[in-house]
């Protein structure tokens, strides 16, 4: 059932897809995932489709053939070029879906990967937020209750193992920074460490994630002064000196102890 609220936010076209999609048969779920769970404030629509089909791409891409469509990884994108928002249509059978949640809390997985479409990491603790805030629109075979069964026990410990490889990869890189190592790999390493800390200050401090989007928004103004300074910085002296300053203002502020 859609709350007043979230059905006050989507418009009329995402209205007629939800109902299109609701009614072919090889389509088991729908869940409205993303910001607008959360916020007033979201870019686009996000809609996490099960299905059942192996053609589903070219499937909807007929079925909705009248609004301009992109394919990008797992997902149909819908644009507009007036003022409505755009459309994402990410889709995965039962199987593979279920098995990408359970695989995430499984020690060595939950790693933060480079997506085209995303800024930074895409973080795996970010699906796992967007799937307990979701708001599900159709549950043919219980799939979606069934994985929120298993993922709301286990979400603390999934964000303090998280935490634990934030910390692993930020002690690692700053030893990284005391050896001798080239210009290309001080940056690389300083911009891997720009992220984990952002990731790592964003797991300790938000109530709901919203990535690397809009950070002057979401920080502490101080802290966020001080990555922008660590983002300019050079050489490996520099770079140690202000990751080690960082690393001192989360303990200080009593959100972390390294």
């Amino acid at each position: 059932m859609i709350s007043n609220k979230i059905k006050n936010r989507l418009n009329q076209i995402t209205l007629n897809i939800m109902h299109v999609l609701k009614q072919q048969e090889y389509i088991n779920g729908i869940a409205l995932v993303g910001s607008i769970n959360i916020s007033d404030s979201f870019n686009d629509y996000d809609l996490l489709i099960l299905h059942e089909h192996e053609e589903v791409f070219g499937k909807l891409k007929n079925i909705f053939s009248e609004y301009n469509i992109s394919t990008i990884d797992d997902s149909i994108r819908i644009t507009f070029e007036d003022n409505n928002k755009d459309i994402n249509l990410a889709l995965y059978t039962n199987k593979e879906f279920s098995n990408k949640v359970y695989s995430l809390f499984k020690e060595n997985n939950p790693i933060g990967e480079h997506r085209e479409w995303a800024i930074g990491y895409w973080l795996p603790e970010m699906l796992i937020q967007d799937l307990l805030k979701c708001t599900i629109i159709y549950d043919r075979e219980n799939n979606f209750n069934d994985i929120l069964n298993f993922i709301s026990g286990r979400e603390v410990d999934f964000r303090n193992m998280i935490i634990e490889k934030c910390k692993c990869e930020i002690n690692t890189k700053i030893n990284y920074l005391n050896s001798k190592i080239s210009d290309l790999e001080i940056k690389i390493i300083r911009n891997d460490l720009l992220l984990t800390f952002i990731r790592l200050s964003s797991l300790l401090t938000c109530s709901d994630l919203t990535g690397f989007k809009k950070l002057d928004s979401k920080l502490n103004t101080y802290f966020y002064q001080m990555l922008s300074y660590f983002s300019k910085t050079e050489n490996s002296r520099d770079t140690s000196i202000f990751a080690n300053k960082i690393l001192n203002h989360l303990v200080l502020e009593g959100k972390y102890e390294f």
